[in-house]
């Protein structure tokens, strides 16, 4: 499933890539808004453990992917795009059919990265996942607006 842009590959996570993790999701500037705070060397591991469990999904609602540059190789972030279903829980009829998201390393911020992760997620779902109805039509209003 490995996604390619004009500088970025998106692959599935392996278990090695835990500390690349670590060096983003232990900085508290990077999770500054996310509920929890910076991620300890424990959590950063067992969220790619999770990130590779959900990889054997079937169907699959939720794909994180880890953020490489396409030239080196080198892990510089991660993203996710997440399927809801509103019948397992409440709050998800409140989320929406899906969202996205992503962490990058702050050496990398201010670079174009971050649009050129979100491009990648919304065209692959546009074209590869079979997306249809409201989350089709808007998608590609997201696409058209943000000139991708």
């Amino acid at each position: 499933m490995p996604l390619k842009s004009q500088r970025l590959s998106l692959r599935e996570f392996v278990e090695a890539d835990w500390q690349s993790v670590h060096s983003h999701a232990s900085d508290p500037e990077v999770f500054r808004y996310v509920e929890g705070g910076p991620l300890n060397e424990q959590q950063s591991r067992d969220s790619v453990q999770r990130a590779i469990v959900n990889q054997r999904e079937n169907p699959r609602f939720d794909f994180r992917l880890a953020v490489t540059l396409k030239r080196e190789g080198n892990l510089i972030g991660d993203c996710r795009i997440r399927i809801l279903d509103p019948n397992l829980h409440p709050v998800y009829r409140l989320l929406g059919q899906a969202y996205i998201g992503f962490y990058l390393n702050r050496k990398f911020w201010g670079q174009g990265y971050a649009s050129e992760v979100a491009k990648g997620l919304l065209l692959s779902v546009l074209t590869s996942w079979g997306c249809t109805g409201f989350l089709h039509g808007a998608i590609q209003k997201i696409l058209l607006l943000q000139e991708f």
